[in-house]
């Protein structure tokens, strides 16, 4: 999944998945989003990464085991 924002800076992408962690002031949103993402992802014994898109903006990246 990618997006045309600004990217994630590497030193917030491994705490971008916590709960109420938030890169920007509190305008909307709970910064709840990315971290249901991951326990949803990791409850099916998947994984989620975050990388820049080389086109810019942030990829995310999910894994799911088959069967």
């Amino acid at each position: 999944v990618t997006d045309e924002g600004p990217g994630i800076p590497e030193r917030e992408r491994a705490r971008i998945f916590e709960p109420f962690h938030r890169l920007q002031p509190r305008d909307h949103g709970a910064g709840l989003g990315l971290h249901l993402v991951s326990e949803i992802i990791g409850r099916h014994k998947g994984h989620i990464s975050v990388v820049d898109d080389p086109a810019g903006g942030a990829c995310f990246r999910i894994t799911l085991p088959i069967g």
